[in-house]
């Protein structure tokens, strides 16, 4: 999937020139999917283009909780 996202942002950034590219894909209904299945949004973005904000909507961490976190996600 990523080898295409890569190719349909180039040919929309070649045909469109946006100034930049949003690219997200969301997973269950707090994160805004309605439909349980994967799709990838490929958003041009423009000056005029609404853009959300995630600046103090995201929970904060501490050092010693981002550490935990690194520990428990980590694979081999």
């Amino acid at each position: 999937m990523s080898k295409i996202v890569k190719k349909v942002s180039k040919v929309i950034q070649d045909k469109y020139n946006p100034e930049g590219i949003l690219i997200n894909q969301n997973n269950g209904k707090r994160a805004g999917q309605e439909i349980p299945h994967i799709h990838i949004h490929i958003k041009p973005i423009y000056s005029d283009t609404k853009v959300f904000d995630e600046e103090g909507f995201r929970k904060t961490f501490s050092k010693e909780e981002m550490n935990k976190l690194k520990e428990e996600l980590a694979f081999n």
